[in-house]
């Protein structure tokens, strides 16, 4: 079972996604509080220590105002360092233990390929990082499938301004408020965490009442009634939770901000501004979203990679764990190494994603839920079951196997196994 996770945000600037990717990067081995992370990347800012071989502080312009980069908007100074590190344990990036989480591994070993060129741009997201992207905001931001469940709704063509955007963001933190059962002390204080945010909202749109935002029916028609009311005030709040959510979106191509622009300076002209068009390729997903925001885990299980491609508009062969069984254990043999740590058993999330990560590459479409399949059918069959020996806890991220061959795909090969698993 997946926690119930919330990204409350409270600056504008909590926004573009490759500063997770600096976080991974410069603060490895980084250990301690978060004077220790801030102190690492204030190191990076002002050159003291360097991603690839070149030297010298950071440029962050030059990094973000270029061609591939979707938007121009620059994110953290040096002045915000500490906010940075917040957003990483935020999104994941950093362990409530004070060091980088395995997300942060995974993200290492995905740019690894790309760290030792001097032109590595960590806001140019390759389709990999993108999908990395979308995994880990969809945990550890559960109110983002509800907003991009919205986006995939609207016309293609529609302009998305901040107005319009902080209530699309604002009805998607309440429909996921609305999900939350007050069971548990975890959901029972992010239940009062979002109460208490969508209260402070509809005190600042001087709604009449300040609970108008939390039951399905006001929340209805007080939104209604802000779009088509010619006088609305600035909202800062859901200023704040609207552009960190559509600038993400922006880097993993579900909005994009230059739709329809016909010259090069208007294309440039419009990355610097907080106006997005979703993704055209968007309203062919509203089925998959459907069930991100109904079960989330059944999507991260089934359909993340499937969702990918129709943002990148690019067909992908789904493989099956049983006729496609030597293929996928290529692929897991490939990046097993990867997904090993120094101790201890290997993660099977963490091991199944960099294999889907290295079959996207390929145009091949192999789901988490893939892997946990063949797993299963392997450990069920006698020939194939001292190979990967499965332990942890069988939820979606607690899994963990021992394994014992690093050449899966070619035993499959001697002895494939079958749907009952012989």
């Amino acid at each position: 079972m997946i926690p119930t996770l919330f990204c409350n945000y409270n600056l504008d600037y909590q926004q573009r996604l490759g500063f997770l990717t600096l976080v991974a990067v410069a603060c490895d081995s980084c250990r301690g509080n978060r004077e220790a992370f801030v102190d690492r990347l204030t190191q990076l800012y002002e050159g003291r220590r360097s991603l690839t071989n070149t030297a010298g502080p950071l440029d962050l312009r030059s990094l973000v105002v270029q061609k591939d980069v979707p938007s121009w908007q620059l994110g953290f100074s040096s002045e915000r360092l500490d906010r940075l590190v917040l957003w990483a344990e935020m999104m994941g990036i950093i362990a409530h233990n004070g060091r980088l989480s395995e997300w942060s591994r995974i993200l290492q070993q995905i740019v690894a390929g790309e760290i030792a060129s001097p032109r590595f741009n960590p806001f140019v997201l390759s389709l990999e990082q993108k999908a990395f992207f979308l995994h880990l905001s969809f945990i550890h931001d559960q109110a983002l499938p509800f907003l991009v469940s919205r986006l995939a709704a609207l016309p293609s063509e529609e302009r998305i301004t901040v107005r319009s955007a902080c209530l699309l963001t604002v009805d998607a933190i309440g429909a996921f408020y609305d999900t939350i059962p007050p069971t548990g002390p975890d959901r029972i204080k992010l239940r009062q965490e979002l109460r208490d945010l969508l209260e402070r909202i509809a005190g600042q749109y001087r709604l009449h009442d300040k609970r108008a935002l939390l039951t399905v029916e006001s929340r209805s028609k007080a939104i209604s009634d802000l779009r088509s009311s010619r006088t609305v005030p600035r909202v800062h709040l859901a200023e704040y939770h609207a552009i960190c959510r559509f600038e993400q979106l922006a880097d993993l191509g579900i909005v994009n901000k230059t739709a329809g622009a016909r010259t090069i300076d208007e294309e440039a002209d419009r990355k610097k501004i907080w106006e997005w068009n979703r993704n055209e390729h968007l309203s062919a997903a509203r089925s998959i979203l459907d069930v991100a925001t109904s079960d989330l885990e059944r999507f991260l299980t089934y359909h993340w990679v499937e969702l990918i491609g129709i943002i990148a508009r690019k067909q992908l062969m789904p493989l099956d764990p049983i006729a496609d069984q030597i293929e996928i254990a290529d692929y897991l043999d490939a990046t097993l190494t990867q997904s090993r740590r120094p101790l201890g058993p290997v993660q099977v999330h963490s091991w199944g994603f960099l294999a889907a990560l290295s079959a996207l590459r390929e145009s091949r479409r192999i789901e988490v839920g893939v892997v946990f399949r063949l797993l299963d059918l392997m450990r069920a069959s006698p020939s194939t079951a001292s190979i990967v020996r499965q332990g942890g806890r069988t939820t979606f991220l607690g899994r963990t196997a021992s394994v014992h061959s690093d050449h899966i795909a070619e035993q499959l090969r001697n002895t494939p196994i079958t749907e009952g698993g012989k």
